[in-house]
């Protein structure tokens, strides 16, 4: 674990140690930087890529492929990855069958099906799955425009 320390004199040590001994090289305190693992501070929270300014995303196509809701990071790199979190809204006066195609359009594989309760607050769909490699987020609905759509991304990218 890295940790602050004050510098010894003349130690050309003064920001990192590693357990009780400071490093004295500037490459040694970078690598070992690097090779940190990934905590919850890693992350940059963002917005539905298929949102306009944050708002919800109405469901307007009624069979696949859906509506699109996300377009993942493109990296395939183990340790980076989108992590969204999508929640639906029903504004029609009866329950609606909502299909999440996941990352693909095969079935049974990559859709998810939930009945929306009729004019329903915010119903949890996604709570918090992840994808890579530009992997895509649709959405199609049995009653086009009735369910809308809200939802965020953690992105866990190396900047």
């Amino acid at each position: 674990m890295i940790r602050l320390c004050a510098p010894a004199p003349n130690s050309g040590c003064g920001r990192f140690r590693k357990s009780l001994a400071c490093l004295n090289n500037k490459q040694e305190r970078r690598n070992d930087i690097r090779n940190e693992t990934r905590d919850y501070r890693d992350y940059q929270r963002r917005k539905l890529s298929g949102s306009t300014d944050g708002r919800g995303i109405n469901v307007a196509a009624s069979s696949s492929p859906g509506t699109l809701i996300h377009t993942a990071l493109s990296s395939i790199a183990a340790n980076e990855w989108d992590e969204i979190f999508i929640e639906a809204v029903n504004t029609h006066t009866s329950a609606v069958k909502l299909t999440v195609e996941w990352g693909g359009t095969d079935s049974p594989d990559d859709l998810i099906e939930i009945t929306i309760p009729a004019e329903s607050g915010f119903t949890e769909v996604i709570p918090g799955h992840v994808l890579q490699n530009s992997a895509l987020v649709r959405a199609f609905a049995d009653r086009a425009k009735a369910i809308v759509l809200h939802g965020y991304v953690n992105r866990y990218q190396h900047i």
